[in-house]
Parts: structure tokens; C-alpha cells; sequence
């Protein structure tokens, strides 16, 4: 009986340590879990991404949209062959220049900011190329493309995911960016027939809305959606949410 006693007893220590290791076990794993990524993992918020990637095919689609019908609308403001050519080119040019103004910026203001205002000024250099029909001069079609592309800001996506992905997860977010960019060359020139189709089968043609202008419209009108969306999305991984439109702005928090 003794013996039966002492069985039991052992037996039951046994599977109390059993029951203690597993439940140290499982805290210890659950502690594991909660740690932060490392410093070379971090990756910024999901919703922040999508809305680079939105922005780097904007930025695409922009450049080759008007391809297109950049002939035609030349032609028709008493330009040639040659000046749509040079309408086309001029945009990347311009935006090495404005790559470099945006360097000199950063001493100054904080890169949300900068962004911000290089969407508006594209969507200004859209609205003024846009409206080069209305105005009948030929050269606001070169000073609205060059608009956009002073303010195309291609390198501060690349800028956003240094300072915000880690060194081990930035091979996988510059892959996407090769893609999207990829996918903007060839959504382009899809939107501006598409776009040409539409005002063809609506039977709208005037000067401020044809088939000719709508790209400058439509452009527009995305990137005013990119700067009223990146307010309220868009921020750093370590970083809490701002406060409100005037202070991002200033401050970028």
C-alpha cells in the first residue's frame, strides 16, 4: 500500500512539472511572438505601401499617357512633329531638376511636405495641359509637361523605403516597385486609347473636354485623390498618426 502511495505521488510530481515546463514553454513562446521585428526587418504600415506603389504608377502613367495624342494636339495649336517630341522628352529631363531642388528641400521641410507639394504641382502642370486648347498657345503645352516633370518626384519613393524598410525586406519592396513601373508603361497608353474611345462614343468635343485634353483631366483628378488619401494613410512605421492636416503639413507628423 505504501509502495501504491509513493507511485502515485511520483507520478503525480511528474505530471506536474510535465504541466509546468509546457506552460513555461508556451509563455516563453507567446514572449517570443510580441517581440519587435528586428531594426532590419521593419517595414512600414501596409496601407503606407500601397499608397507608394499607387503613387510610382501615377507617376508612370503620367509620363506616357499622352503619347498618344501628343501629335495631334500640337498639331492642332499650330505646332509640328518636332514639338510634341521635344513635349514628350522635356518631362524626365525636368525631372532630374527636380530631383535635385527636392535634396536641397529636405534640410528644410520634412518629406510628407515634400511630396505634398509635388503633387500639387503636378496636378497643376495637368490642369494647365488641360487647358492648352482653351488658351490656343502652343508653348503652355510645353510648360505644363515641364511642370510635371519638375514635380514628378521619382526618387522619393526609393527615399520613403530607406528610411523606413529594413535592410532585409527592401529587395522584396524595390522588386514591386520594378513591377508596378513596368505595369504604369503599359497601362498608359491602354487609359489614353481608352479614354480617346470614350469621348469618341459620348460625343463630347469642345475645347476645354476632348479626346485630346481628357488626359490631363483624368491625371488630375488621380493625383488629387493620391494627395486627400496620404494625409490619413500614409506614415512611417515608427511614427503615430498626425493630428491633422495643417500640422503634417508643416511637420510631417
Amino acid at each position: 500500500m505504501a509502495t501504491m502511495t509513493q507511485t502515485v505521488a511520483v507520478e503525480t510530481e511528474r505530471s506536474w512539472g510535465n504541466g509546468s515546463s509546457c506552460g513555461s514553454s508556451a509563455t516563453s513562446s507567446s514572449v517570443s511572438e510580441k517581440k519587435p521585428l528586428s531594426d532590419q526587418e521593419r517595414m512600414p504600415p501596409t496601407a503606407s505601401l500601397l499608397l507608394i506603389h499607387y503613387f510610382l504608377v501615377l507617376a508612370t502613367v503620367n509620363l506616357v499617357i499622352t503619347i498618344p495624342t501628343a501629335n495631334e494636339y500640337s498639331e492642332r495649336l499650330g505646332a509640328g512633329r518636332l514639338f510634341a517630341g521635344l513635349m514628350i522628352g522635356c518631362l524626365p529631363i525636368l525631372g532630374i531638376a527636380g530631383n535635385l531642388v527636392n535634396q536641397k528641400l529636405f534640410s528644410c521641410l520634412p518629406l510628407k511636405t515634400i511630396w505634398i507639394l509635388n503633387c500639387l504641382g503636378t496636378v497643376l502642370g495637368c490642369v494647365l495641359y488641360a487647358l492648352a486648347g482653351l488658351m490656343k498657345f502652343k508653348w503652355t503645352l510645353l510648360i505644363s509637361r515641364g511642370l510635371m516633370g519638375f514635380c514628378s518626384a521619382f526618387s522619393l519613393p526609393g527615399i520613403y523605403v530607406s528610411h523606413t524598410v529594413g535592410l532585409k525586406r527592401r529587395s522584396e519592396i524595390l522588386f514591386y516597385f520594378s513591377a508596378v513601373l513596368t505595369l504604369g508603361c503599359a497601362v498608359g497608353p491602354a487609359l489614353a486609347a481608352m479614354l480617346e474611345a470614350f469621348m469618341k462614343f459620348i460625343r463630347i468635343e469642345n475645347l476645354v473636354l476632348d479626346s485630346d485634353t481628357i488626359p490631363g483631366w483624368f491625371m488630375a483628378v488621380l493625383y488629387l485623390l493620391f494627395t486627400v488619401a496620404s494625409p490619413g494613410w500614409w506614415m512611417s512605421g515608427n511614427r503615430k498618426p498626425h493630428s491633422g492636416w495643417f500640422l503634417y503639413f508643416f511637420t510631417g507628423y
